[in-house]
């Protein structure tokens, strides 16, 4: 593939990419369009390294699964494409083609190759809201074309990091916003019980889950600002972002004497006239469920998934469709119980949707991440973890879960691709101290970690799984994280 000729500075590049590429998406970093494999029937795999935001010096875009040896080239673009030639898919109309670049590993060895390569992003805020399109294409010899290539990535420019730690007991009742960068901690004293906390996909939003009053709470995620709410019966426990930003699904419990039975599906795009009030609930529970603890959507948007506790009704997984397209959104199409004794606590589809992790908490000294097949509605495997996991969190490429167990004060990783290496082998990450919930940076790199018993929020590695930084707050942040 003969490149384009480079056009001067990254920092340039970017902005002749971005000066036509503004986004109505939402999601950060979002992948699309189709691979193409190559040698052992693998395809190359496009990532970020790092988030996307005005004067990152550390953005860049790396490759893996490549064949070992081989010679990349990186495609950048303003736009994406959907078109094929020269034997593999265009994802990206490319502005840009990098001179063949030299990838890892030994020499024809399928899924050996990778790269990382830095492009820093000029400090700029009117860059907030731009898209970049990148895709990979790999010379290989395993290929029917000679050519393997990658999905596309969008990359929208957005706002710098924000992690934000939420607690219900008594001596936490603030909402605290972290600039990681800077260490700077914002006391967000708005709301008491704040039971857990979710960010929208471009960390313009975040949705407070509040049992005193019952309420969601959508803020402003720069100021803390408060920009409506939606009133429930029972208690908010957790909010759940379609992938597009414009609707949430909260997940509401019950109290010991109702049956409330409540998913929601919230509006949250700013432009609607219905922004921050429900839109509908969702239909279909089995009758008994009323412990809605935990849930997650998968990438595509099409499903969510939703873990019913269990104390004193059945512990069970539903799978909810959402799909905007389909008849039966927002109706429970699929139930698995859970009949071992174990408590599900949370529970996270999937990038397709075809597979789902539970966290399942025992009384007795054990833990256990549950595999479930959607299609099929079965458990089809388990994977011992810590001990009582109360969260569970999927990095955004779709490679590792993360645990919080607090009862053996670790974090457990587990592989949850199956087709990359270490699939369903849990790795603990000891040294914490009651971990109760994690949440993770959008690439993945980064794993945030509240502790129960402390009031130091932690941020991890996900790949050598050591603390890189800690914040000391005011109180326990014992309930929820997010990040962005």
């Amino acid at each position: 593939m003969r490149p384009f000729k480079r056009p001067g500075p990254l920092s340039c590049l970017f902005l002749l990419v971005l000066s036509s590429s503004l986004s109505a998406a939402a999601s950060s970093l979002q992948l699309y369009g189709s691979a193409t494999a190559g040698s052992g029937g693998l395809a190359p795999r496009v990532w970020a390294q790092d988030t996307a935001w005005p004067g990152n010096p550390a953005f860049g875009v790396t490759i893996d699964s490549a064949v070992g040896g081989g010679a990349a080239f990186l495609l950048i673009g303003a736009q994406p494409l959907d078109a094929y030639g020269s034997g593999f898919t265009w994802n990206v109309l490319p502005f840009f083609i990098s001179p063949p670049l030299p990838l890892s590993g030994a020499p024809g060895a399928p899924g050996a190759g990778g790269l990382a390569i830095t492009l820093p992003i000029p400090a700029m805020p009117q860059l907030l809201g731009f898209s970049a399109y990148f895709q990979w294409v790999v010379t290989d010899p395993g290929a029917a074309s000679g050519y393997a290539a990658s999905e596309g990535l969008e990359v929208i420019i957005t706002d710098p990091p924000l992690v934000i730690a939420v607690g219900s007991d008594p001596t936490m009742s603030e909402v605290f916003a972290i600039n990681p960068l800077s260490g700077t901690i914002s006391n967000w004293s708005l709301w008491p019980s704040n039971v857990d906390v979710a960010l929208s996909p471009d960390g313009s939003l975040a949705v407070m889950s509040t049992a005193i009053p019952r309420t969601f709470v959508v803020a402003d995620a720069a100021s803390g600002a408060s920009l409506g709410s939606v009133t429930v019966a029972g208690v908010p426990n957790c909010a759940v972002f379609t992938p597009d930003g414009t609707r949430c699904y909260g997940l509401v419990g019950s109290d010991a004497a109702n049956n409330f039975q409540e998913i929601i599906e919230i509006d949250l795009d700013p432009l609607s006239p219905t922004f921050a009030q429900k839109l509908a609930n969702v239909t279909g529970f089995p009758a008994a469920l009323k412990q809605w603890e935990g849930g997650g959507i998968s990438a595509d948007g099409r499903i969510l998934t939703a873990a019913n506790l269990g104390l004193g009704n059945p512990a069970a997984i539903v799978i909810i469709d959402i799909d905007p397209l389909s008849p039966a959104k927002n109706t429970v199409i699929g139930y698995v119980p859970v009949t071992d004794g174990g408590y599900p606590t949370d529970v996270e589809p999937n990038r397709d949707g075809s597979l789902a992790f539970a966290s399942v908490a025992y009384l007795a000294d054990h833990g256990d991440m549950k595999v479930i097949d959607v299609a099929a509605g079965t458990i089809v495997a388990h994977v011992p973890v810590g001990l009582f996991p109360t969260d569970i969190d999927l990095d955004g490429r779709g490679d590792y879960a993360f645990l919080a167990c607090p009862n053996s004060n670790e974090v457990t990783r587990v592989g949850v691709n199956p087709y990359r290496p270490g699939y369903l082998t849990p790795t603990a990450a000891p040294g914490f101290y009651s971990p109760f919930a994690v949440g993770l940076s959008p690439e993945g790199d980064k794993v945030y970690v509240c502790q129960m018993m402390s009031s130091t929020i932690k941020e991890m590695n996900a790949q050598t799984l050591s603390v890189t930084n800690s914040w000391n707050l005011p109180a326990s942040p014992s309930e929820g994280v997010a990040a962005r």
